[in-house]
């Protein structure tokens, strides 16, 4: 993206070059240490083609000398223009003018149609394609391709390339598609695009599997331009999957439009890495490349601030030789900057500032890579010095025309074996230098903006992504896929890429032991398959793998898949509705709730009043969803097998002579009008993808046969169908969409026959519409949570739960009146299950917002100053429309414990204001008026109830707002709930129950219409939803309060230290329940009356104050001696406390030896610990011993020692004494056999 302040330099230069223009330009050399000139101009053509792009060069005739391309506009004429030139003699080939192409539109030069010439493929607002003789192959203008960079690669083996192209049109027509045509220009995918300015695509097979990936850098979700029409629609760096474009993850923080992705291997472990640079936060991130999460290899976490301006295509590559990649990045003439990314520290800065990153090549002959920094007139190489460790400036060259572009090109155009140094500029002038590199074998493979796939920047022999091993894809079922059918056939499409043979095994370990299913020897490339007999349990997860060989080779791929078969619903009774005579409340309970597989089973409540929800969300994730992204929510599918099932077909007719799959497809002729799906509910779906497989007869432009979309309005052309190449034969399609006019609870698609003549045929088979996975919401409102990389696990509060990782898993809920935030609601109740893995300061758990702005309609995450707060601290806040301002509280009450769940209650009204309960106790309040305000901002999505993060606003601090934390059990009320009904759904919850429901009475009103609907589900899908009978609410029953307060340690049933509610005449059971070693002593009734019944029943017909009082238990320890001894206690008391611990110490007598414990405790560890839980009784053991004469040994000796006794204190019987002996035989006798030295009185 071009910025104002780089326009305003483009009129200065040109100013200044109008001024100059008959002035001829001086080439000015500076060589502070060669010799011989680094760089010597070999040709240069003057202001010919303006252009920001870099040139590209391959062999375009067949000779094996590559020529030079350039694309942008002819100074001359102002217009568009391919052009080819002699690399040697710089004498221009040819010309292809194309209005459409401008300074920025690059170009590749790739054999498209496996002919072994090379093609130019122009991104010319549309995919421009010639032949290397400057001829046109193909367009096609119904694609776009504005001014970014393309990818190429021949996915599927099958010899000839498939074309990826982008367009960033979505700021200005609130759409715009990535698209994959084949080498003909047939349109095979498309996939939502936003923004990807002047960046593009990066494609390549990131682990080695055979399916290939597609990464594109867009605008992050929060950054839109001051003009855009439409705002907000950023995916910032994202990744798709190559074959079918299906979304596999995306990092909406990172702000990347200006570059393409960069695939290399930064923490070595054999497996490329996604490398961006951040131009809004001047930094870089490291991703790992399966989902998207932050490398932290090392315990480096590799993305935030580096203070390295970025825009442009960044360079990667070991530059120093050190073993480790490093960055090398700049903007808007700022210092050059080289940043390691496995040890991420700054390496580098050089001494010099350019407009756009350097990249990299040979052109000091030393054979390593130099650095050519470009700054706008001048050229500077730097090369790496071993011995000083830093970067030396070895050459220099001035005097260049204006706007010289950083992305040079290095290779041998002239076929001397050296390479020449390429540079285009915004001038026009196209500089070409010999240079003292040798040219590398094989060389760099510069027909491809920035020398490979991988995007380095690194004029390198870079590889082509081919597998070199056979490719196993597209596995039947998928893989991680849940709810399947028994004995599924087995399949998966095989592919070497080398062309030879292959042998295929199928095994399972359906038996419980591994074992072959089918093998298939000397096969070539296709679908495989596999029957099976034995996968036929339940809800049950299968094992089964692939092996697949090459037999000339040998090398092999292995891959093991898992699926979950369909287990069969729960089923149940209709549920029941009371009303408890004693409390008042609204209890409903499921009925004969069966699981004919034995899967537990969980009840899922929502009630209704007046046949309204109670909740307008209510997320329990009970349900699993299947963690592989290409499978998403089925909408609608269709083979066409038996009957047209809804679908309004005029004069189409079933054909099943020409079908696709199955036994049917549907046909259209010359009489043919419109063939219209049913309608679907895309309206709670984040995006959607249409898909399905067409052949046609005869069928071309002019027919205007199109596939199209209902927006709720009109009908919209998508794709036009027809003029396939070749015909008569399947083709597939496939497009995906975020656009928010198609997301409608009435969406359609038709296709539209009507301009089909006579003799000419369509046949259309398996139409598909899906969207992204999705958490089911319960309320009615249809709120499905999309899920992004969070997992399920059965271990919530209450069945399933999912985690959030705290590195970029998210949920998000479509924009919707139903969740609020639109400025109509003066009350709202957010409720929850929570259990933090970590420590947080500034994660998000729920926001209402738009993405770009830190403040929403309502907002619940974790404080994020450490200095005022305690971590986890729990913050709620609400904009306001009183005064339209933010207002939020807190306090150290609200801190959640990490490793624990906690049950979280926000609560807004206005007046009372907002108030924050955990655990059924509230912990912070303060008084609010005014109602939610919308959120404000602007963008295309709205403003999403976002889970687990707070949409991207915070991306300069992007590591502490993502949760890390199981999260079950979600649910929004557009009313303020009661304390009392807060406090029933912690106690009806926390032990995991789902037996029954309950509405306490300060939510009823009278002659409301209540009732309850049930729906059990066994994790793996729903039982049919029920509802209970209605209860009509009569007048309120007077009520008294129950206290209960507890004096010792110990709980009662109800609750202690929580306020009651029962009707008059109601018979209260008081259960009092002591902790262990504590006693129920007895019931003190407010204060006077004591009670000793255990349980004991109150007839509530006044309000009562109700004290527990429990007594500690005490314990006797009794002690007892057999022979001759004591036994020494400590302490020493008559009654010991439960968990009281007491040390027992054996003394024996003289001449008495202690020989061991019996009773409560064994052994003959002297002393011992006892603890006291009951009362415990102790014998201690004593043996005698007989007196031996003093000395065992045959030397013996004596010594007499004199004791002055008026300098001993203390008793004369008891005291220190230090004796120092030197007498040389004892310690010649003594220590050399090591013996012992034993001294007594010799009177003994």
């Amino acid at each position: 993206m071009l910025n104002e302040s780089f326009y305003s330099r483009i009129i200065s230069l040109v100013f200044i070059g109008l001024l100059l223009i008959n002035i001829s330009l001086m080439l000015t050399v500076s060589m502070p240490i060669f010799a011989a000139p680094i760089l010597t101009r070999k040709w240069s053509i003057y202001r010919y083609i303006q252009t920001h792009i870099g040139p590209v060069a391959e062999d375009l005739t067949g000779d094996g000398k590559p020529e030079i391309v350039v694309t942008g506009v002819r100074r001359s004429d102002g217009k568009g223009v391919v052009a080819a030139i002699d690399g040697a003699t710089g004498k221009i080939l040819w010309e292809f003018v194309d209005s459409k192409i401008s300074t920025h539109h690059p170009c590749d030069i790739v054999d498209l149609n496996n002919d072994g010439l090379n093609e130019i493929v122009v991104s010319a607002y549309y995919p421009l394609v010639l032949y290397g003789n400057g001829t046109l192959y193909w367009r096609n203008t119904n694609s776009r391709a504005y001014q970014n960079y393309n990818a190429f690669f021949d996915i599927d083996g099958d010899g000839y390339k498939e074309i990826f192209v982008n367009s960033g049109g979505g700021p200005t027509g609130g759409y715009d598609y990535i698209t994959v045509l084949d080498y003909q220009g047939n349109i095979l995918n498309q996939a939502w695009s936003w923004h990807p300015c002047y960046g593009g695509l990066t494609i390549g097979d990131a682990n080695f599997d055979g399916r290939f990936e597609l990464y594109q850098g867009d605008r992050r979700v929060t950054f839109s331009g001051i003009n855009d029409t439409y705002k907000g629609g950023g995916m910032g760096v994202r990744a798709l999957d190559a074959h079918t474009l299906t979304p596999l993850w995306n990092d909406p923080t990172i702000l990347c439009s200006s570059h393409c992705p960069i695939l290399a291997d930064v923490d070595k472990d054999g497996i490329l890495d996604v490398i961006v640079a951040d131009q809004s936060n001047r930094g870089i991130a490291v991703l790992n490349s399966t989902d998207g999460s932050v490398l932290t290899t090392g315990g480096k976490y590799r993305k935030g601030g580096t203070n390295m301006p970025a825009h442009s295509q960044p360079t990667v590559y070991d530059i120093d030789g050190d073993g480790n990649l490093e960055l090398i990045d700049c903007r808007e003439y700022s210092p050059v900057a080289i940043w390691d990314l496995y040890e991420w520290k700054l390496d580098a800065i050089l001494p010099v500032n350019c407009y756009e990153p350097p990249k990299l090549g040979d052109v000091t002959g030393d054979g390593k890579l130099d650095i050519i920094a470009v700054n706008d007139t001048r050229i500077y190489i730097f090369t790496y010095n071993n011995s000083s460790q830093s970067y030396d400036l070895v050459y220099s060259v001035s005097g260049l025309d204006w706007g010289c572009n950083a992305f040079t090109l290095v290779q041998d155009v002239d076929g001397d074996g050296l390479n020449e140094l390429i540079v285009t500029s915004m001038g026009g002038t196209i500089y070409c230098f010999d240079t003292l590199g040798l040219t590398p074998t094989p060389r760099p493979r510069s027909g491809i903006q920035f020398y490979s796939e991988y995007r380095w920047g690194a004029a390198v022999y870079v590889p082509p992504p081919t597998p070199l091993k056979p490719v196993i894809i597209d596995e039947q079922p998928l893989d991680n896929s849940i709810n399947q059918a028994f004995n599924p056939t087995l399949s998966v499409r095989v592919k070497n890429f080398q062309g030879n043979k292959m042998n295929i095994t199928f095994r399972t370990n359906a038996s419980g032991a591994w074992e072959n299913l089918q093998t298939y020897n000397n096969i070539t490339d296709g679908v495989y398959s596999a029957n099976t007999n034995n996968m036929n349990k339940p809800g049950t997860t299968y094992y089964w793998s692939v092996n697949c060989t090459d037999i000339e080779t040998g090398k092999w791929t292995f891959k093991i898949y898992k699926f979950t078969t369909l287990s069969n619903p729960p089923t149940h009774e209709n549920p029941t509705l009371i009303l408890d005579s004693a409390t008042g409340n609204l209890i409903c309970s499921n009925q004969s709730t069966t699981d004919h597989d034995g899967d537990k089973v969980i009840n899922i409540y929502n009630w209704y009043v007046n046949n309204v929800s109670l909740t307008n969300l209510n997320l329990p994730f009970d349900a699993r969803i299947t963690s592989n992204p290409l499978a998403g929510d089925i909408l609608l599918y269709e083979g066409f097998e038996n009957d047209l099932n809804g679908w309004s077909a005029t004069y189409w007719n079933l054909d099943t002579n020409v079908k696709r799959s199955g036994s049917r497809s549907i046909h259209a002729g010359s009489t043919s009008t419109y063939l219209i799906s049913p309608s679907i509910d895309a309206s709670n779906a984040e995006g959607i993808t249409v898909s399905f497989w067409y052949r046609d007869h005869g069928i071309d432009d002019d027919d205007n046969v199109y596939l199209q979309f209902w927006n709720g309005y009109t009908w919209v052309n998508i794709f036009e169908l027809g003029n396939s190449k070749p015909e008569d034969t399947w083709h597939y399609y496939s497009i995906q969409t975020y656009q928010r006019s198609y997301l409608i609870p009435n969406f359609q698609i038709r296709f539209d026959a009507v301009g089909i003549d006579s003799g000419e045929d369509l046949w259309i088979d398996d139409v598909k519409i899906t969207a992204p996975p999705r958490s089911k919401d319960y309320s009615g409102y249809e709120n499905h949570a999309t899920v992004h990389g969070a997992t399920w696990t059965s271990n919530g509060i209450v069945g399933g739960a999912y985690i959030f990782d705290g590195s970029n898993d998210y949920m998000r809920i479509q924009d919707d009146p139903s969740l609020g935030g639109d400025g109509t609601w003066s009350e709202i109740t957010i409720e929850f299950w929570i259990k933090p893995l970590t420590t947080h300061y500034g994660a998000i758990i729920m926001a209402k917002k738009e993405p770009q702005l830190s403040v929403g309609s309502y907002i619940i995450g974790f404080e994020e100053n450490s200095l005022l707060y305690p971590a986890n601290t729990l913050f709620f806040g609400i904009n306001s429309t009183y005064d339209n301002k933010w207002y939020k509280i807190s306090s150290n009450s609200t801190a959640l414990e990490a490793g624990k769940w906690h049950h979280v209650v926000c609560v807004y009204k206005s007046g009372p204001g907002l108030s924050i309960y955990i655990n059924g106790t509230q912990r912070a309040s303060m008084p609010l008026t005014g109602k939610i305000a919308s959120s404000p901002g602007i963008s295309v999505n709205g403003a999403p109830l976002f889970i687990g993060y707070d949409g991207g606003s915070d991306y300069r601090n992007p590591r502490r707002r993502w949760l890390n934390a199981y999260l079950d059990e979600v649910r929004i009320y557009p009313r303020a709930l009661s304390q009392s009904q807060i406090l029933q759904r912690f106690i009806e919850t926390k032990n995991g129950s789902s037996n029954g429901s309950s509405i306490v009475p300060e939510e009823t009103k009278q002659e409301e219409n209540w009732k309850c609907q049930v729906t059990p589900n066994d994790g793996f899908s729903d039982g049919e939803p029920k509802f209970s009978n209605t209860i009509i609410v009569g007048p309120p029953s007077v009520q008294y309060k129950l206290f209960i307060s507890i004096s010792g340690n110990g709980t009662t049933d109800p609750a202690p230290n929580i306020t009651h509610k029962f009707n008059e005449g109601a018979i209260v059971t008081l259960r009092a329940i002591p902790d262990l070693g504590w006693r129920f002593n007895r019931w003190l009734i407010n204060e006077s009356v004591s009670i000793l019944d255990n349980p004991y029943n109150l007839t509530m017909n006044n309000d009562y104050n109700i004290t527990a009082i429990f007594a500690q238990n005490n314990y006797t320890l009794t002690l007892d001696v057999i022979g001759n001894g004591t036994i020494i206690k400590s302490p020493d008391k008559t009654f010991y406390n439960y968990g009281e611990t007491v040390q027992l110490t054996a003394v024996a007598d003289l001449n008495w030896t202690f020989s061991g414990w019996s009773g409560d405790i064994t052994g003959s560890e002297n002393p011992i610990n006892i603890i006291m839980d009951e009362n415990k009784t102790v014998t201690a053991t004593f043996t005698p011993i007989s007196a031996p004469q003093w000395w065992n040994s045959s030397w013996q000796y004596r010594k007499q020692i004199t004791i002055d006794h008026t300098k001993v204190t203390g008793t004369l019987t008891n005291f220190s004494l230090l004796i120092e002996i030197f007498d040389s035989d004892l310690s010649s006798k003594a220590q050399p056999d090591g013996d012992d030295i034993v001294f007594t009185d010799a009177n003994n």
